[in-house]
């Protein structure tokens, strides 16, 4: 008597077995599928008040031109994970799953595929809420090959990476673990992954508490030399120029501008920079006195716009998609809020300063993260004689969309009047 198949070999003699045309191949759903849905489903699923609406013996059995995809696409993640039948009630034969769950995911994969713009990859599969139905290969083990739909955008920065920034920039001792200050922004509902950037804007309330935030890190910045000791905090460059005993020289106020910048944007001021800043120090100490002016200045530049907006713009020529790569500055911010909410370390900061993220091989050789450059084979134009034409495009987390080829100025930022 010949030995039966193993499950695994019976489940993937189900996924190739062929379909009619006309959708799903009745008799493997008769013998397999219906039997198995009907003993372990119908329980709660069927009748006159199935369980959440759904009722399994009505979805449609042809997969490819039925209207019922996305259900059994449900139906296919349930079974899969375990979560249905739900616990308490008798569990199927673990052969069982895996030979239902292969013909339904042979099935789903053949009709998304002949759909009208289906590139063959499962519909839905990049998207952040089916992550836990794929393992881990599946989602990190593969470079895109899809070009990603990722317009250009100037965002507000979520409240928990300004909650660390309020940390990092009022410095050694200031406000605890939490922070110190109010929160600016509202933490919007609900967690996990969407869109955050479309919460984010600025009104005039959330305008008041940045700046009264501002002015408390200055605050904490410049708290006064104690027996000719800065204090525990506090910026050496600051506390200099409140000294009483001592005139600031023009000198002072460059590096104190320089160092607030470097501490509040993680980036040097530019020479036009520079020399507003300069300016508007003196000017604030001519109208307010010596330390409303310097405190008054330092707080400015933490309320630049580049200290609570992330730039993804991009620039440089568009490549064949229609794609520009970010700067590689944008690079080093993106990835290091992808890992956490303190932003890049010093480490990918000089990499980018020094323009070690300036090619699509950088990434991946300075953050193995991102993924290798991609190089794949793809059909030629129709204007080529060729068959094939070879490609290279830089990972994907290069990359941000401008169909309309644009002038990136230097300095995006706008320029501040009256300084």
């Amino acid at each position: 008597m010949p030995t039966p198949p193993r499950p695994a070999v019976v489940v993937a003699l189900l996924v190739l077995l062929p379909a009619s045309a006309s959708g799903a191949e009745p008799n493997v759903f008769a013998a397999r599928v219906r039997p198995f849905l009907a003993a372990h489903c119908e329980g709660c699923h069927a009748g006159a008040k199935p369980a959440a609406g759904f009722a399994v013996p009505k979805l449609d059995a042809d997969l490819l031109a039925g209207p019922d995809a996305k259900k059994w696409r449900a139906v296919l993640e349930r079974v899969a994970a375990g979560e249905m039948p739900p616990e308490g009630e008798p569990r199927p034969k673990p052969a069982d799953v895996k030979a239902v769950a292969g013909w339904l995911e042979g099935e789903l994969a053949r009709a998304e595929a002949a759909a009208p713009g289906r590139t063959g990859k499962r519909a839905g599969d990049h998207l952040p809420q089916y992550g836990n139905r794929l393992d881990h290969a599946a989602l990190f083990g593969v470079t895109a090959r899809t070009t990603p739909d990722a317009p250009p955008r100037v965002w507000r920065v979520s409240p928990y990476i300004y909650a660390e920034w309020v940390r990092a920039v009022g410095g050694k001792g200031f406000g605890g673990d939490k922070g110190g200050l109010p929160q600016a922004f509202a933490v919007p509902p609900g967690r996990g992954f969407k869109d955050y950037a479309a919460d984010g804007g600025l009104d005039e309330p959330t305008a008041a508490q940045l700046v009264r935030n501002a002015e408390a890190m200055v605050a904490h910045q410049t708290r006064a030399a104690v027996n000719g000791k800065v204090p525990f905090g506090a910026v050496k460059d600051f506390v200099a120029l409140l000294d009483p005993a001592r005139e600031p020289a023009a000198g002072d106020v460059r590096a104190a501008v320089a160092r607030q910048f470097q501490i509040g944007l993680r980036r040097p001021p530019t020479a036009d920079e520079a020399d507003r800043f300069a300016a508007l120090l003196r000017k604030n100490v001519l109208a307010g006195g010596r330390e409303e002016g310097v405190r008054a200045t330092l707080a400015a530049v933490l309320l630049l716009p580049e200290a609570v907006f992330r730039s993804e713009r991009g620039a440089g020529p568009p490549d064949a998609d229609g794609l520009v790569r970010l700067t590689p500055r944008e690079i080093a911010f993106a990835v290091g809020y992808a890992l956490g909410d303190k932003g890049p370390d010093a480490a990918l900061l000089a990499s980018a300063d020094a323009g070690r993220l300036a090619t699509p091989d950088d990434v991946p050789a300075n953050w193995p993260g991102c993924g290798p450059t991609r190089s794949s084979t793809a059909p030629a134009s129709p204007a080529s004689s060729a068959s094939t034409s070879s490609t290279t495009s830089p990972p994907t987390c290069l990359r941000t969309t401008r169909r309309t080829p644009t002038t990136t100025p230097a300095s995006w930022w706008p320029t501040p009047t009256g300084w």
